[in-house]
């Protein structure tokens, strides 16, 4: 498995670094974190970063933000060049309940 760089966005640092953390635990092979917190910073990270020969391979995403959420940065996210969104996988994750439709 290759090394993998990571974008974790979250407005809570101690978040972040639970995420981190849990990713260090899992034994991923991993290369570079990259943080944000929030999503108009980490659309500002995948438009950086996210270039050949080298993208995020994995984007970890909070629902709940300020400036811009997770949704808006899943919809501004949406309609980035298909060069910078190829190959990436996005998960999202929240601390509050929330039922999806």
């Amino acid at each position: 498995m290759q090394s993998l760089r990571i974008l974790i966005v979250d407005d809570s640092p101690a978040m972040r670094a639970y995420v981190r953390r849990t990713v260090q635990l899992a034994s991923l092979p991993v290369k570079n974190v990259f943080e944000a917190a929030n999503g108009a910073e980490a659309l500002d990270i995948v438009k950086k970063e996210n270039r050949d020969p080298l993208r995020l391979d994995l984007i970890f995403a909070d629902l709940n933000m300020p400036v811009m959420n997770g949704w808006d940065f899943l919809e501004a996210y949406r309609y980035l060049n298909e060069d910078l969104r190829q190959g990436t996988v996005i998960v999202m994750l929240t601390t509050s309940e929330y039922e999806m439709d």
